[in-house]
């Protein structure tokens, strides 16, 4: 809900935890770790957790109010963004997670549903409060199964590896960034376990392919991003960043309108 914050005097997005499920003890100490894990979290690029708590039986949890919408809703509406816009917001991410990591946390559900804009075109990464330090086991007879976003999350997550780290969230990322400056998706398939064999395959057109004024090196980017194998990907958003920001093709500032 949209909500105001008395207190603060601030428009909050308030998130309540239904009545059902706040009968179930499993679900409310999700909810409580949810909130106490976005406690943690102060970056510029990352959604801020203003409070949380429980009255009459309603469990809460305050959140900083974005008014422009989402990354999906922009990419429904352009198809593919600019070199300027599309780089300039993957590096918005790639910090917000730099920051995650540091706090050994693994987001493992970055999407472009969960990249969230102002009105003023400042990134915001969401469900972060959602972040593990390890990934559970998932099912692999259809999309849609599992944690994570099938579409976007790496192979070695799709198949269910106790491990993950910040490679993980660097593929979805790279994901995201094909998506941007392609309007496309690297990887379609009918069933998760087609996505996860031409995932580990590096079974994707090239982004020039695609959109052929992106330049090589950008190009050679989003392909280590996307590799199968997590040791050919980046070793960190620490490294990324400095590969992107050495293109120097971000825009200072989006140029796209996010209040739509």
């Amino acid at each position: 809900f949209e909500a105001h914050q008395v207190a603060a005097d601030r428009v909050v997005a308030l998130k309540v935890l239904a009545r059902h499920l706040a009968a179930k003890p499993g679900f409310v100490s999700r909810f409580q770790r949810e909130a106490q894990v976005m406690a943690q979290l102060d970056h510029a690029n990352i959604l801020r957790c203003h409070d949380f708590g429980a009255v009459q039986g309603f469990y809460f949890l305050a959140m900083e109010y974005v008014d422009g919408g989402s990354l999906e809703e922009m990419l429904r509406r352009e198809g593919r963004l600019s070199l300027a816009d599309a780089v300039h917001i993957a590096l918005a991410c790639a910090r917000a997670l730099q920051h995650a990591h540091q706090l050994n946390l693994v987001h493992r559900d970055v999407k472009p549903d969960n990249v969230l804009l102002t009105r003023d075109g400042q990134i915001k990464l969401a469900d972060l409060g959602l972040a593990k330090s390890q990934d559970d086991s998932l099912n692999l007879t259809r999309l849609g199964s599992g944690v994570g976003t099938p579409l976007y999350m790496p192979p070695e997550q799709a198949r269910g590896s106790r491990h993950v780290d910040a490679r993980s969230d660097i593929f979805a990322l790279g994901c995201m960034l094909y998506r941007m400056l392609t309007g496309t998706l690297p990887y379609k398939g009918e069933s998760l376990v087609d996505l996860i064999v031409a995932k580990e395959e590096d079974s994707f057109p090239r982004p020039w392919q695609h959109n052929p004024s992106i330049p090589d090196r950008l190009d050679r980017i989003v392909a280590r991003m996307l590799a199968g194998d997590p040791k050919r990907r980046f070793p960190s958003c620490a490294e990324l960043i400095k590969q992107l920001e050495a293109l120097k093709l971000a825009g200072r500032k989006l140029s796209l309108q996010t209040d739509y």
